[in-house]
C-alpha cells in the first residue's frame, strides 16, 4: 500500500512465504529514498 502526499509517497508491504520482501527493496533501493523492514514486512518512502 503506498500514499502519496505533496509528491511523497510513503508505504507497507507484507509478503508471501518464499518471497523475501527485504531483499527485493535491497534490489530496487536506488528507487527508494528510505526502507527498512525484513524479510516478510518493510516500509519504504519515495520521492517523486
Amino acid at each position: 500500500m503506498i500514499s502519496i502526499e505533496e509528491g511523497k509517497g510513503k508505504g507497507s508491504a507484507r509478503s508471501i512465504p518464499g518471497f523475501n520482501l527485504y531483499q527485493a527493496m535491497i534490489n530496487c533501493q536506488e528507487h527508494l529514498e528510505q526502507f527498512g523492514g525484513h524479510a516478510m514486512a518493510a516500509g519504504f518512502s519515495w520521492m517523486k
